[in-house]
């Protein structure tokens, strides 16, 4: 088979996406008032004005999780080590809204470079894809020793015994980690309608979008989702 991801990787980012979104969708399809929802896939136009990649609608929920996916590195070690970057312009607009929104914010890690491992936990991905707060890992201590060039920074996901955790270099940050199989499951119970003042509002979601950062680029950045908005969102057109 032709690798199309990339040198020593097998499984594109955009592979993982569509398929751990699906997973997603099919829970979030279960819980109340949500039977309907669907995805919506920006346009190209709509990317550049509304910030997002795609968002679930046609819910009656209100307010958002906001999900930055991501891709492990092509040199990640199979079930023992991945490897994932963030970068600090990304991480200061998601921390603007972490910081109102704690619960609210997450980058989405899959442990996935290889099929045989996709085929095998196939359709169950989301089961090895992980949720990292934003708000655990603080803007200003990401940003007083970079580790890598133009501002970059390794997030090392490995196996601790029965543990999943997640480091930050450098400097070291331990962040957390949220099962995002666990989470999906766990959120379709009344608390979750309960808990909306921890997510983004429709109005601060799109004020954020507007923003621009202090070199005066939007907060625009692929892979970017949003769910639960509900269909009163200004979209572009």
């Amino acid at each position: 088979m032709t690798n199309i991801a990339g040198p020593g990787k097998e499984i594109s980012e955009k592979t993982l996406e569509l398929n751990i979104c699906a997973e997603m969708l099919y829970r979030i399809r279960s819980w109340p008032h949500c039977d309907r929802a669907l995805w919506h896939g920006m346009t190209q136009h709509q990317e550049r004005h509304n910030g997002l990649d795609q968002l679930i609608r046609n819910t009656g929920i209100g307010s958002s999780l906001m999900l930055q996916f991501k891709s492990p590195w092509p040199t990640s070690r199979v079930d023992s080590l991945y490897r994932f970057t963030i970068n600090e312009r990304q991480h200061e607009a998601l921390e603007d809204l972490a910081r109102r929104y704690p619960r609210a914010v997450y980058y989405v890690l899959p442990l996935y470079t290889t099929w045989e491992k996709a085929n095998n936990h196939s359709p169950d991905l989301i089961r090895d894809t992980w949720l990292m707060p934003v708000a655990s890992i603080p803007l200003a201590s990401l940003t007083s020793q970079p580790a890598l060039s133009s501002g970059r920074h390794r997030v090392d996901v490995g196996r601790d015994g029965s543990q999943t955790v997640a480091t930050v270099h450098s400097p070291t940050i331990e962040a957390d980690l949220i099962n995002a199989g666990t989470f999906f499951t766990d959120s379709g119970n009344p608390r979750m309608f309960r808990d909306q003042m921890d997510m983004v509002p429709s109005d601060a979601l799109q004020k954020w979008v507007a923003t621009r950062d202090r070199n005066g680029l939007s907060v625009r950045f692929s892979g970017l989702k949003a769910l639960y908005v509900p269909q009163s969102y200004a979209l572009a057109v």
